[in-house]
């Protein structure tokens, strides 16, 4: 005698595959979707970094220049002193 299967109880394997399979693929997303966001984040920290090293560089420059300026404001300074010395006296 051969049993007869209803269709519910087909179905019910099959659903209960799909619904697995449907979240095995939403892990896998997800799980890709973090990698691309730290990968991403990794790539802005580098880019803030090397921003911040290049500002850096160039406060340190623009210092030296400025204390270059300094002293020759003060040589110019002495200098036109001097000569205003000198032709106070004549």
């Amino acid at each position: 005698m051969s049993r007869v299967i209803p269709k519910r109880d087909k179905k019910r394997p099959q659903d209960r595959n799909a619904q697995r399979a449907t979240r095995q693929r939403t892990k896998d997303c997800l799980a890709l979707l973090e990698l691309q966001v730290s990968q991403l984040q990794g790539g802005a920290d580098k880019a803030l970094s090397d921003e911040l090293r290049q500002m850096r560089k160039e406060r340190d420059e623009l210092g030296t220049l400025a204390d270059d300026l300094v002293t020759i404001a003060e040589a110019t300074k002495s200098a036109l002193e001097s000569s205003n010395n000198e032709a106070a006296q004549t």
